[in-house]
């Protein structure tokens, strides 16, 4: 599915990896093996009281591929990507009233983002001008890296994860 927000197009793909490759993912982000690392803030100073989890698979500063990297090339390989600037997943905690990052853009001099929702829940990413997309797992957002989006909470399930890749295209 295709959905223009202003010049830009946000592109939604369900079922984007294979049951296979999904579940593999799916199992090494919600079991104990993998390490996350608590973040304060979702974007910048002024995002208080929504505190979550990041987990670094590729950080393009200094080129440096996480040790779990193997489990997210799949998705590589199915966004077509030519150069990759950081694919990082993000572990938001359930919260009583929906919480939302504030519009932002990721700040990284990348032309793509992509969000894969590795959970189903009542989340979502709103885009300032544009949609708001449901997080339903194995679902992946495509959309130019320009658009300033937000990250909303989930109140009906304990988490709410979801991977960042930044890259060209």
């Amino acid at each position: 599915m295709e959905i223009k927000a202003g010049d830009n197009e946000i592109r939604i793909i369900d079922n984007f990896l294979s049951e296979y490759h999904f579940e593999r993912l799916q199992s090494l982000l919600m079991g104990g093996e993998i390490g996350w690392s608590y973040i304060e803030r979702i974007v910048d100073y002024k995002d208080t009281n929504v505190p979550l989890l990041c987990h670094m698979f590729y950080n393009g500063m200094t080129q440096k591929k996480g040790l779990y990297f193997s489990f997210i090339e799949p998705c590589l390989t199915r966004l077509g990507s030519s150069k990759l600037y950081r694919i990082k997943a993000n572990l938001n905690f359930k919260s009583v009233f929906r919480r939302n990052t504030g519009y932002h853009v990721d700040g990284l001099p990348c032309s793509q983002t992509a969000l894969l929702y590795i959970t189903t829940n009542n989340g979502y990413t709103k885009f300032k001008k544009g949609p708001r997309v449901k997080c339903v797992e194995n679902r992946m957002v495509i959309f130019d890296s320009n658009l300033e989006h937000a990250a909303v909470t989930c109140t009906d399930e304990k988490i709410r994860i979801s991977i960042n890749f930044n890259y060209e295209s």
